[in-house]
């Protein structure tokens, strides 16, 4: 992974404990999705995710297959159709430790 894409990914990283934080204190309205407000998007979406390390990591555009798609998910049910945000927290938590299992094995422990 080259500096540029590993700077975005940390960044990526920092975005999703923001939304964890939002996640855990109820902020629900705080959580952010947009590919606007993550790193990785805006340096890949243009190129269609070619060389993101998520898209290396499982090959299908826009992070659907990540657990970023549960979060998304549950805020736009929950928005639209007026549920409860149940699972919010743990899908957050889990994106973030997806997104941290991307760092390569140097930077994980730092």
């Amino acid at each position: 992974m080259d500096k540029e894409t590993l700077e975005a990914l940390k960044k990526s990283i920092e975005y999703w404990e923001d939304n964890l934080a939002f996640a855990m204190a109820r902020k629900y309205k705080n959580i952010d999705t947009t590919s606007e407000s993550c790193a990785l998007c805006e340096m890949f979406v243009y190129i269609d995710c070619c060389g993101c390390p998520v898209f290396d990591k499982v090959g299908i555009l826009g992070c659907r297959s990540t657990p970023y798609g549960k979060v998304s998910s549950i805020l736009n049910n929950a928005a639209f159709f007026g549920l409860g945000y149940a699972g919010i927290t743990k899908a957050c938590r889990k994106e973030l430790e997806f997104l941290k299992s991307l760092l390569p094995e140097n930077e994980k422990d730092q």
